[in-house]
């Protein structure tokens, strides 16, 4: 490969699926996404500059952007009106930019791997139903578990391998050259929203009413992606600033109202979020030498997520109850590993640093937000 520069990236589509559910019966509206964005420069690549010329910047970058939503709108109107709407979105994929063992001669002048996992992932919709016996239910499901990684080092047999499992070099570290700055970084920072929002743009929720009047709206949000960044078997030396990452952020909102109204009515609202990010960071058998005093080092492995999780339930009957539930459960994890005999040499600051951060972030355009407070 010859650099003046070199960049490799990639890029997913949207996607979008509308169900509408008639009387007396339900539907359901379903995207499952397993796309695999790959960005690889593989096992024994030399780097050498044309003739005459320096050493260019070298940009490895994996990019997923992609755009899910499943809607599912239904009503129906009947002496007995039942009917039970689903939909579910999922985003089970991998992102992954690296550089395999570098052969006998490796020299760029700035140096970045990044892969980044970059999704709107979201699922709505409402149900309405009228009638003697008014039966509706709403389920609106959510999961985010992406794979994401960048790895220096690791050799992969296949495109489609996962985070940095590909197999370690098996002979001497190879040697990497920058005269710049080098930046290894995965990350993801994708929302997720699961809700019953009712029509687009609007805070509808989903209603029953009846002599005896029964629904069960619940939203799930699961996000838990998998972010590694890994260095493995070689000797970098560098003049410039280097900053090792791996963040896993973003957003995971599952937001419930329900309504009913008869002569007996009942009703529940069940929101549940799922928040168990991994951010892991490892050196294995990886030397790291700056030369110049003024280069900052930075070792970071973060997760950084915003919630909100909200449930209302609405009810006018002469006898019934009336209830609703939020259910969060955490479980984050930042973590940097040191392997083998690692080392980092540097006569410049070195800021190592693993942390985690939860924070309740309501939305701002929901005019019941302070029923929850």
């Amino acid at each position: 490969i010859f650099t003046s520069p070199f960049e490799s990236f990639a890029f997913s589509p949207p996607s979008l699926s509308i169900s509408i559910g008639a009387a007396g019966a339900g539907g359901n509206s379903n995207i499952y996404s397993s796309s695999k964005v790959v960005a690889d420069v593989g096992q024994g690549t030399t780097i050498t500059p044309l003739s005459g010329n320096t050493y260019g910047d070298l940009t490895v970058e994996a990019t997923g952007q992609e755009n899910i939503d499943a809607q599912i709108y239904g009503g129906s109107a009947g002496v007995g009106s039942v009917g039970v709407f689903l939909s579910e979105t999922e985003r089970d994929g991998l992102v992954r930019a690296g550089i395999g063992s570098v052969g006998e001669e490796f020299k760029v002048a700035n140096l970045s791997v990044d892969a980044d996992s970059n999704h709107d992932v979201t699922t709505h919709g409402y149900s309405v139903t009228i009638g003697g016996l008014a039966g509706s239910g709403e389920t609106h499901t959510v999961i985010y578990k992406d794979g994401v990684a960048a790895c220096l080092g690791v050799d992969f047999a296949t495109d489609t391998e996962g985070t940095c499992n590909g197999s370690d070099p098996t002979d001497a570290s190879g040697n990497l050259q920058a005269s710049g700055n080098v930046a290894l970084s995965a990350s993801a920072d994708t929302t997720t929203s699961a809700s019953d929002t009712g029509n687009p743009g609007t805070d509808q929720e989903g209603y029953n009413i009846g002599g005896l009047g029964v629904g069960i709206f619940q939203t799930n949000s699961t996000y838990s992606p998998v972010v590694y960044t890994v260095a493995t078997a070689l000797n970098l030396n560098a003049a410039g600033s280097l900053d090792f990452e791996a963040i896993a952020g973003g957003q995971s909102r599952s937001r419930a109202l329900s309504g009913s109204g008869g002569i007996i009515a009942g009703d529940a609202s069940i929101a549940n979020n799922t928040i168990q990010p991994q951010a892991t960071l490892i050196f294995d058998e990886f030397s790291v030498e700056t030369t110049e005093s003024a280069a900052v080092t930075s070792v970071l492995a973060q997760t950084n997520v915003n919630y909100d999780t909200y449930a209302d339930a609405i009810q006018a009957s002469i006898a019934g109850g009336s209830g609703s539930k939020v259910n969060n459960t955490f479980g984050p994890t930042a973590n940097i590993e040191w392997q083998g005999t690692s080392s980092l040499t540097t006569a410049g600051v070195i800021t190592v640093l693993a942390n985690n951060t939860l924070e309740r972030v309501p939305d701002p355009d929901d005019a019941k937000i302070s029923k929850n407070n």
